[in-house]
């Protein structure tokens, strides 16, 4: 588990594009304590944020996939979960842009 983590971690810091759908097949609860074991935090987007995301981004490829927001540092990485499974998880982008994009304040 640790080493699983650290290839993560790697993967995310040092070369972010690498990132993408790297966490894929990983159940929800083994990425929720890689996240909370590093510092990081995870929330499961509202109905409304999830909406807004859809608008932006335009619909999800799995539709009833909840969405996840992971966040380290100013960056943030989507996860699509299914089953409390990771489908699909994005490329680190700034946390700022995603906040712009959902609205929120101070971004």
């Amino acid at each position: 588990m640790r080493f699983l983590a650290l290839i993560l971690l790697a993967l995310c810091i040092a070369t972010p594009a690498k990132a993408v759908n790297e966490l894929q097949g990983h159940s929800l609860q083994e990425v929720m304590d890689i996240t909370k074991a590093h510092g990081a935090t995870a929330e499961k987007l509202s109905e409304a944020d999830a909406a807004t995301l859809d608008k932006v981004l335009g619909p999800r490829p799995v539709p009833n996939a909840d969405l996840y927001v992971l966040r380290l540092n100013d960056s943030a990485i989507i996860m699509l979960v299914v089953d409390a499974t990771v489908v699909f998880s994005s490329a680190v982008v700034p946390a700022s842009a995603l906040d712009k994009v959902l609205e929120r304040t101070g971004a």
